[in-house]
């Protein structure tokens, strides 16, 4: 997470075995967060705490125990370094996102109103999302090589582009596919702008391309749940929904606590019903609308599949489900938001929804 600015561990060690006062330590090292935790060891198990600390308040933001099997030490290391990355980054952008909101409006750089645009996206809703627009501009109008700024502004249009909040949609995904390439230029590092590039280029029909860009995303951040289900939704798109499922696991595992949690299991559920296995679609369709953050979308296929096992009665609630968030929905309406998987299997999808009761205009 090229965001993060971690002290070299030479600078750490002066602190080991010894009582601290983290308040100090984050002085000393000009540090606004500590990760601090302990190993232990019994037999061939380990323990492994850890705890993130704010520094200047003392305030403990997450903490987590893994108890481990020990045969094999090198692979340990690496799936607790990547697990404990993966759960800390979204902490420490939570935290700043609402370090942002308690500023004054009128005091306010580019970093704040970045993370007080996000904030406004993690709302999922429309207005929100345009709020959050604004503020991205607002940053980059205070530092025009600010490439994160671009690169959230062009995952913002991508949202209004999933969800079917875009009035012009062709216009809105090449002004995002615009902002998303100066993002790469400005940064060719960033796991994040090759992530946004891949998914608007997924949604604009290049999936060869979407799918490259997904593939940049991971190498050079391993740790990013976001980026396996972006490479999930691209590799449904191509019709290889077995590489869909691993990749959906994969996000789900970094990531359990997302906001697009709802997401991750649609995609999987899809790739399940693409291989004809539509009550385990179904189940996982069911999982995904239960999270407080589902979109329209997730109750949509699970309306689908739902209808394809015979479950008429209960599609019609799901249906009904997805109707309430985004009224005025038809088979006409979701043909350019509702793309989750390969042309033949969307048809599936369609006709499923047809059997639950979907006006086709």
């Amino acid at each position: 997470y090229r965001w993060f600015f971690v002290t070299a561990r030479n600078s750490t060690f002066t602190y080991k075995g010894s009582a601290v006062d983290i308040k100090q330590v984050g002085r000393e090292l000009g540090v606004q967060y500590v990760l601090e935790g302990s190993v232990r060891k019994a037999g061939g198990r380990v323990r492994i705490t850890a705890q993130l600390i704010e520094a200047e308040s003392g305030n403990h933001i997450w903490a987590e125990r893994y108890d481990r099997d020990l045969s094999d030490i090198f692979e340990l290391q690496d799936e607790i370094t990547r697990t404990i990355a993966a759960a800390v980054e979204p902490e420490l952008s939570n935290t700043e996102r609402e370090r942002a909101l308690t500023k004054p409006t009128d005091n306010l750089g580019a970093w704040d109103l970045f993370h007080r645009a996000q904030a406004k996206l993690y709302l999922l809703d429309r207005a929100s999302n345009q709020e959050g627009q604004e503020l991205f501009r607002r940053a980059i109008a205070l530092d025009g090589t600010f490439g994160p700024a671009y690169s959230w502004l062009a995952f913002s249009a991508f949202g209004m582009l999933a969800f079917g909040w875009a009035e012009n949609p062709e216009e809105t995904l090449r002004q995002a596919m615009a902002d998303a390439n100066k993002a790469v230029a400005l940064d060719g590092r960033d796991h994040f702008a090759h992530f946004v590039l891949g998914r608007l280029l997924a949604i604009g029909g290049d999936h060869a391309a979407a799918i490259q860009e997904l593939n940049i995303s991971i190498e050079i951040n391993p740790n990013f749940a976001q980026g396996y289900y972006g490479l999930a939704h691209a590799q449904l798109l191509v019709g290889d929904a077995a590489a869909a499922i691993l990749n959906a696991d994969l996000s789900i595992r970094l990531s359990p606590n997302d906001p697009l949690m709802w997401a991750m299991m649609m995609y999987k559920a899809t790739a399940h019903f693409s291989l004809g296995e539509t009550e385990a679609a179904a189940d996982l369709a069911d999982q995904a609308c239960r999270f407080p953050t589902v979109q329209h979308l997730a109750h949509l296929v699970r309306a689908s599949f739902l209808a394809h096992c015979g479950r008429i009665e209960d599609a019609r609630g799901a249906l009904a489900g997805a109707e309430q968030l985004q009224p005025g929905l038809t088979i006409e309406s979701t043909s350019g938001t509702l793309h989750t998987a390969r042309t033949d299997v969307m048809e599936r999808i369609k006709e499923g929804l047809r059997l639950a009761g979907l006006a086709e205009s």
